[in-house]
């Protein structure tokens, strides 16, 4: 028909209309620093990844809030007990490269000749 290809074809009708970043919808954030501060409390153990993490706040919930550290009503423990693995690797990422001293730097060159 007009001889382009269909990628092409989207590209170009998509460039003829211009979103601007008021227009577009943003999406509400699940968990808020509550949560994300007791994700902190919790992932303060043992600093371990968010796999191992997620399966032990059922555990380690209780505790902390029998022994003051956590103060959280239904609806945010509702949250933290819900929350994914990926999710608590994403909230804690700050954290974690806070606590190991910054973010790692590699070498661009080797400090020894090979």
């Amino acid at each position: 028909m007009t001889g382009w290809h269909r990628k092409h074809v989207v590209r170009a009708l998509a460039s003829l209309v211009a979103i601007s970043p008021e227009a577009r919808r943003h999406r509400r954030p699940t968990y808020d620093a509550t949560i994300r501060d007791a994700l902190v409390a919790v992932g303060a153990s043992d600093r371990i990844c968010g796999k191992r993490l997620e399966i032990m706040i059922p555990t380690l919930l209780p505790s902390l809030e029998r022994h003051g550290r956590l103060k959280l009503d239904q609806a945010d423990r509702a949250l933290v007990l819900g929350v994914s693995a990926a999710t608590i690797d994403r909230l804690l990422v700050e954290t974690k490269i806070a606590a190991a001293g910054g973010k790692r730097r590699r070498r661009r060159y080797a400090a020894i000749p090979r």
